[in-house]
């Protein structure tokens, strides 16, 4: 468990992404152009606060963002169960874009797309056989320095994060609809 810890500090550290607002991102979207096609996207993202890094990517390398968005943060809590009262919030932070939080115990196996068939506010949108669902993934290499982690422990990260259960698995996300993107990480 200490050498997952430092590996995942150690993966945040070196992503350590600088976080774009929803408001300065879809500024930059108008003052670009860029168009908004048919469609529903639901990103997978640790980022509550900031547009998901894969989304900023995904806009920049396809120049276009489907009409309806949902950027989706899971937390795993530190109890076995959550009521069902608390288990997802949605908020609609610009137009054609809202962000939630699920939230899951520990003992919990979570249910992405039936989660969000029981939010009234974004069931049409976004638990259609329609939505594309993009996650990030990383893959990890051995850097310089190491991120104050010994070679071996960072040889056991790589091992752990290769071998882990994959997200579309765990969450239950329809792999025929599902977008990867990835990226090599240096710890």
């Amino acid at each position: 468990m200490l050498i997952w810890h430092r590996g995942v500090k150690a993966v945040s550290a070196s992503v350590g992404e600088k976080g774009v607002s929803v408001d300065a991102f879809f500024a930059q979207l108008q003052q670009k152009t860029v168009p908004r096609v048919a469609g529903s996207a639901v990103f997978l993202t640790r980022t509550q606060n900031n547009i998901p890094p894969v989304m900023r990517w995904h806009v920049a390398r396809n120049r276009a963002l489907q009409q309806d968005v949902l950027s989706l943060t899971i937390d795993i809590l530190n109890v076995p169960y959550v009521g069902e009262e608390q288990r997802i919030r949605v908020e609609q932070r610009a137009p054609g874009y809202w962000h939630g939080v699920a939230q899951y115990g520990f003992m919990e196996h979570p249910d992405i797309p039936r989660l969000l068939q029981g939010v009234s506010e974004i069931n049409a949108l976004f638990a259609t056989d329609d939505a594309t669902w993009y996650v990030g993934h990383e893959t990890i290499v051995a850097g310089e320095g190491g991120a104050g982690m010994a070679a071996w422990q960072r040889h056991i990260f790589a091992f752990m994060k290769r071998n882990c259960t994959h997200v579309i698995n765990h969450y239950h996300l329809p792999s025929d609809r599902v977008v990867e993107i990835s990226r090599r990480v240096a710890v």
